[in-house]
């Protein structure tokens, strides 16, 4: 009977040890979905799947749970990263690459566990709890990158960069892509890319100990090489007509030669790097010059003259009726253009629209990439949250989820129920930008009006909040400014 006592209290004792990690990881997903002050006890036993009476064996109160959860991050937190990471310090090209690893990885950066972290930080009820249990990680952790940096430059030799400037950028670098990680689902996540993005930080600081970009393979995800949407090649009819394109990284154009081939090339001048061609002409093109600096090219892209430094050349694609250009250097053989399931005719002539918005070209992308999903087909470019986007998702549920792309950096392709948007993003001016929108529709009326007034009114709607986030971020710059300045 003893015996018998005791093999029975034991196995309680087991089930209740195995009970506690079950509701602790049930309150993280609860916390994901609900946020601290929504979090009730029936939710969170609901996704265990266990009696409410059982949170009582193991947490005081509903707060005592929700603190056991967020200690429970934080410590797993400094024992799968801060602990390896910092075990590895005299190595530190080797420590930096673990450190971004782990922190971009499944493990420790997973939607659920990101948008804990963020619900504790943003609330003002749980703020001082998130303080309390992980202000000392968040200390352990800035200093280990700010040893890490400050051993590499030590190591770059004529290097001049200031550490503690440099391990700011990697840590605010770090912490955006977790910010992007909170409003995705886990499988919209792409983890290389953001790996990829830490990396080219890294190696434009440490060029001796992180190496230089790698060209020969495919373009990565918004990379600077890739195709670029130059229009409809009916709007090239006759010879001498040009196309224009600005990306952020390069101005392209194309023009249809006296053989009737559609050549590209950098829009830029040799000599000074300025336009050769403007977005507009009222007649075809004779030649390519630059008055400037005396400079003739024929519409094949030969110079005239044979000291005159050749054009940089471009790829042409045609889709359809579709141009594509490559943008950046070298081939992009194993990078096929776009495959689009419309054809130019197909689709008629495109609404082309043209605005201006008072925000950093890299705040509209942001924006845009890291917009909530939402169950139903997906919004082009502009989606946020609101009356206008959750009509367009009830008017389309019936249809198949919409597509969307990013080319090379600043253009943005969506396909779904109301057609075809391409949009292009290029700043003009630090704090501006200007958006070209082609729309093509493929609904018949009067159901593609009333989708396109919809998406319309959302697209105004995110420029607005685009505006709004770049005044945020310009007063969080000056406020930093003069608080730098004051004695």
């Amino acid at each position: 009977m003893a015996r018998q006592k005791t093999k029975t209290v034991a196995t309680a004792r087991t089930a209740r040890a195995r009970h506690r990690p079950h509701l602790i990881d049930a309150c993280i997903s609860a916390l994901h979905l609900y946020g601290p002050s929504k979090t009730t006890v029936d939710k969170v036993v609901a996704l265990a799947g266990l009696s409410p009476g059982i949170v009582r064996f193991y947490f005081d109160s509903k707060d005592a749970m929700l603190v056991a959860s967020l200690e429970f991050l934080a410590n797993e937190f400094e024992q799968r990263l801060l602990l390896p990471v910092s075990q590895r310090i005299d190595d530190p090209v080797s420590a930096l690459n673990e450190l971004v690893a782990l922190y971009l990885g499944p493990e420790l950066a997973s939607t659920r566990k990101v948008s804990v972290w963020y619900s504790f930080w943003g609330e003002a009820s749980s703020r001082q709890e998130y303080y309390d249990i992980c202000g000392a990680r968040d200390a352990k952790f800035e200093a280990l990158v700010y040893d890490l940096t400050r051993r590499l430059v030590d190591r770059e030799l004529g290097s001049s960069v200031e550490p503690d400037a440099i391990a700011l950028g990697l840590i605010g670098t770090l912490e955006m892509l977790w910010q992007g990680y909170a409003f995705q689902t886990e499988s919209a996540i792409d983890r290389g890319a953001a790996k990829r993005r830490v990396e080219s930080y890294l190696r434009s600081v440490f060029p001796a100990s992180f190496g230089r970009r790698d060209t020969t393979g495919q373009p990565g995800h918004l990379e600077m090489t890739g195709w670029l949407y130059a229009g409809r090649i009916l709007d090239l009819p006759t010879t001498g007509c040009v196309a224009t394109i600005d990306a952020p990284g390069e101005r392209l154009m194309a023009v249809r030669g006296e053989d009737g081939v559609l050549r590209a090339f950098a829009n830029r001048c040799p000599v000074r790097p300025h336009a050769l061609a403007d977005a507009v002409y009222p007649r075809p093109l004779r030649r390519i010059e630059c008055r400037t600096h005396g400079l003739a090219y024929d519409l094949s892209g030969a110079p005239l003259e044979p000291t005159t430094p050749a054009l940089a050349p471009r790829i042409c694609f045609i889709q359809g009726d579709f141009l594509w250009i490559a943008s950046g250097g070298g081939s992009l053989s194993t990078s096929p253009a776009p495959q689009l399931p419309y054809s130019g005719p197909a689709l008629g002539v495109p609404e082309v629209v043209d605005t201006e918005v008072a925000a950093d070209w890299t705040v509209l992308m942001d924006l845009w990439r890291r917009s909530p999903d939402t169950p139903g087909p997906a919004v082009p470019a502009g989606r946020v949250p609101g009356w206008s986007h959750d009509r367009y998702a009830t008017l389309t549920a019936a249809h198949p989820t919409g597509v969307q792309t990013w080319l090379a950096l600043g253009q943005l392709i969506d396909q779904g129920p109301a057609g075809l948007t391409i949009t292009a993003i290029r700043p003009t001016r630090p704090g501006q930008s200007a958006v070209r929108q082609w729309r093509y529709d493929a609904s018949p009326p009067p159901q593609t009006r009333v989708l396109r007034y919809l998406l319309n009114r959302n697209f105004r709607e995110s420029l607005a909040v685009a505006a709004a986030l770049q005044r945020g971020l310009d007063a969080d710059a000056m406020a930093q400014t003069l608080g730098a300045r004051r004695p």
